[in-house]
């Protein structure tokens, strides 16, 4: 397998893939850069290319994180979802809708970069927006119909944190647990800690958002400490 990546991606990152025995290339300031030249080169060289988000297996690997949740926690009443292309939020939402509909499923993503959101809010997928490349596990800028279409009909509300708060998530996160996440990783319990204390104050609910990276670049705990007190 060749992997390619964009130049944003952590040295942690690049040494976890390597480390699988797979190829890795390093091509382009974004990931949309870096998805174009790799289709490009699975055509040129006849190989399969596997989409990151937008291809129906990858979905569905990503949704049985929905049926762990499921039998792991029953009485969830939200689920918490992180997007930058919207694989996961498609799969696990999916799965979460056909056994319990009444889950509320909540997309997150971060000032910006959410070109996501701003595609659900605008009632069709945006091409070429603004991407923070801090955020790189996450920096979509163009939305695949495919998420699109599967994310229009499942999710049930959209937030959009500021970056304030996601690094003093992950600050709060990395003080309790002792487990430092990549910011894109910690976008999900952000946008529940905001709910906590917005829309869900008060409100008896029992949320469960995923934290889904936790490739922290060195240097990331200092930056955060810096950034959340700002």
């Amino acid at each position: 397998a060749e992997i390619v990546l964009p130049k944003s991606a952590s040295a942690e990152k690049r040494r976890g893939i390597s480390s699988t025995g797979a190829r890795l290339t390093i091509f382009g300031d974004s990931f949309d850069e870096a998805l174009e030249y790799g289709i490009a080169l699975a055509k040129d060289s006849g190989g399969r290319f596997v989409h990151p988000y937008a291809d129906p297996l990858v979905i569905a690997g990503q949704a049985t994180i929905g049926l762990e949740l499921l039998r792991q926690t029953p009485d969830m009443t939200h689920v918490v979802l992180p997007v930058g292309g919207g694989g996961m939020l498609a799969g696990v939402a999916s799965v979460i809708k056909e056994h319990k509909e009444n889950v509320e499923v909540v997309a997150v993503q971060v000032e910006g970069n959410s070109a996501f959101v701003d595609s659900l809010e605008a009632g069709r997928p945006l091409q070429g927006q603004p991407v923070d490349p801090k955020l790189e596990g996450i920096a979509v800028g163009s939305v695949h119909p495919l998420n699109f279409d599967m994310a229009r009909l499942l999710v049930d509300r959209t937030v959009v944190v500021d970056q304030k708060t996601l690094y003093q998530t992950i600050r709060d996160l990395y003080a309790e647990t002792g487990k430092l996440l990549e910011t894109a990783g910690a976008v999900s319990p952000a946008g529940a800690k905001l709910l906590a204390g917005t829309a869900l104050r008060g409100v008896d609910a029992r949320v469960v958002a995923i934290a889904s990276g936790a490739n922290a670049p060195k240097g990331l705990a200092e930056e955060v400490d810096k950034l959340s007190r700002r």
